[in-house]
């Protein structure tokens, strides 16, 4: 397979939400009507995991013995959910002082800013995913 024959593929899978729980659970009934599961889901912000596993759960599925999830953001709720989200913690205090900093430089400066600023941010294992074989 090639490239862009995997870009289509993953792009079949790709599933819109909202951002909140109740889409990751509509996402989840969308793909059992379908009839099309997946093993694993990863989410774009902890919100939806939430609502995924919540439906799986429900299901009657046990996370992450038959489906991995992981999320996106490392919300505090993340490690007291049930099970502890794995998921990506992202630098959020030092996101918002650069883009406070690019701001106040383009609204100083009339000029948009060129640098490119890349920041760090942290897998969070916690028991939402299981491991390869």
């Amino acid at each position: 397979m090639g490239l862009k024959e995997f870009k289509n593929e993953l792009r079949d899978w790709r599933l819109d939400g909202d951002g909140t729980a109740e889409s990751g659970r509509a996402v989840v009934e969308r793909l059992f009507i379908k009839g099309e599961v997946p093993t694993a889901f990863f989410c774009f912000n902890d919100n939806i995991s939430v609502g995924v596993i919540s439906t799986l759960q429900l299901r009657g599925y046990r996370i992450p013995d038959d489906f991995s999830v992981i999320g996106f953001d490392d919300i505090p709720f993340a490690s007291n959910f049930s099970p502890g989200l794995t998921t990506i913690r992202q630098p959020r205090q030092r996101i918002g002082e650069l883009g406070m900093n690019l701001l106040l430089d383009t609204l100083s400066n009339r000029t948009m800013p060129s640098e490119i600023h890349k920041l760090r941010d942290d897998l969070i294992v916690r028991n939402s995913c299981a491991s390869t074989p």
